[in-house]
């Protein structure tokens, strides 16, 4: 199982740099393999994070490991969600957090430390990325991600500043399809609508 989280975790971070080079479907496999590693820590928490030696399974450590891994899941989605600029992100990053120190704090006074290492070994990791990418702004990610897209940029900023605008969102759409299709694509399918839509922002208030 150990081998089979490595393997996920080796994936993602490939997934990562694959979506950070607007490679066509980085994001998807980047939400599957997450969504896969995640799995793996809330159903295999125990057989994963026990250490092989000691801890009987009815011992009271059951609830740091299930409890771990279902906020790290939480986690793994929060951070998920912050690279793709959705919604929600900061629940996700910020909730985990204190009961995951709360945890620590209860189970290190009865346990042996080598009870807590598995679990700290993975989440420290996990919790420094999220207070990471909480720390970012939003834009200044969105700028390095998006650095040699500046129309993208700016569609997802006027976006964020008026999201009720429809102009704004099928903006973004577009700018979205302009980003990852290649040129030829884009203006067979896009280009007569891309057009319009900035001749009407030329002229809107």
């Amino acid at each position: 199982m150990r081998v089979l989280e490595k393997t996920l975790v080796v994936l993602s971070l490939m997934a990562f740099v694959m979506d950070y080079l607007r490679m066509q479907g980085a994001g998807l496999l980047l939400l599957i393999l997450l969504g896969l590693l995640g799995a793996l820590y809330l159903l295999g928490a125990f057989r994963l994070f026990r250490p092989a030696s000691t801890i009987p399974k009815l011992s009271h450590i059951w609830v740091l490991y299930l409890g771990s891994g279902l906020l790290m899941t939480i986690l793994l989605a929060g951070i998920f969600l912050r690279w793709q600029h959705w919604g929600l992100y900061h629940y996700l990053l910020w909730a985990p957090l204190l009961p995951m120190i709360g945890l620590f704090l209860w189970f290190g006074k009865g346990h042996q430390k080598s009870s807590l290492l598995p679990v700290l070994q993975r989440f420290v990791p996990l919790a420094a990325v999220a207070l990471l990418l909480l720390a970012i702004g939003d834009f200044r990610l969105l700028e390095w991600q998006y650095s040699e897209h500046p129309r993208y940029i700016e569609a997802y900023q006027s976006f964020r500043a008026q999201p009720q605008e429809e102009l704004y969102r099928k903006q973004l759409y577009l700018e979205r399809q302009r980003m990852v299709l290649p040129p030829e694509t884009f203006e067979t399918y896009f280009g007569t609508q891309a057009d319009s839509i900035d001749s009407i922002l030329q002229h809107h208030p």
